[in-house]
């Protein structure tokens, strides 16, 4: 199998001087069946990484972009088909995407050193957890540090930055607006900047002193029980 090719793709939702602003993403569409830790080596470092999931039209988790300052892979797992107003995958698990997924869950998710960031980090864990039984540590939920505001993406962006950078408001609102991903080259695009964002809030400038004190939330701390009870009734 041919090595996948990497997009040098760029984000479009914040400007400024900034060296950072203007670089060239190289960006790797990965199946989870193909994951190896070779694939994920990028990651292998303590800075903050960004992660960002994609939902299909029903709304099961079937994508994970995770980014840092000059790296992305966009993780598409196996998806599920509709049957009898459910759904259910469409065939057993293979050997190759379970461990895919333990690697993804080890090297990155679960990794000993550095942060996880992401909008509306809970809620993507549960997907996770539910959807592919993959866990997730020290990973923050980036509005939830901002309790004077709403949780809307484009308010802790405007928190996080201030006036340092000048933001794109209507980018930002129409990247978080229907996040489906379908494989087209347009959802893989805001899958990757909305990855990219989540990381940079936390690297640029004092960002990290931003997170600090921020919980973390680790979702291997979860009894077995409430782990059954989570993917069996909750997000069905």
């Amino acid at each position: 199998m041919s090595k996948p090719r990497p997009e040098r793709l760029l984000q479009t939702i914040v400007e400024g001087p900034n060296a950072e602003l203007r670089r060239p993403i190289s960006t790797v569409i990965v199946s989870e069946t193909e994951l190896k830790s070779t694939v994920l080596q990028v990651f292998d470092h303590a800075e903050p990484l960004g992660i960002s999931p994609g939902f299909n039209e029903a709304g099961s988790l079937v994508a994970l972009a995770i980014a840092d300052s000059k790296e992305c892979r966009i993780i598409e797992f196996q998806v599920k088909r509709p049957w009898r107003g459910k759904e259910k995958f469409s065939g057993s698990l293979s050997q190759e995407t379970i461990e895919g997924r333990n690697t993804l869950q080890t090297k990155v998710l679960c990794r000993e050193n550095g942060d996880l960031f992401a909008f509306d980090l809970g809620p993507l864990a549960m997907s996770l957890l539910k959807n592919l039984g993959i866990r997730v540590s020290n990973a923050i939920d980036i509005q939830s540090n901002f309790s004077a505001i709403d949780r809307k993406p484009v308010s802790a962006i405007e928190a996080a930055l201030g006036e340092s950078i000048k933001i794109k408001q209507e980018n930002v609102r129409g990247l978080f607006t229907h996040p489906v991903y379908d494989g087209s080259r347009h959802s893989q695009n805001d899958l990757f900047m909305r990855a990219w964002i989540s990381q940079f809030l936390a690297s640029f400038g004092n960002g990290i002193m931003l997170f600090e004190k921020a919980k973390r939330i680790d979702t291997r701390k979860l009894s077995d029980q409430v782990s059954y009870y989570i993917c069996n009734t909750v997000l069905v």
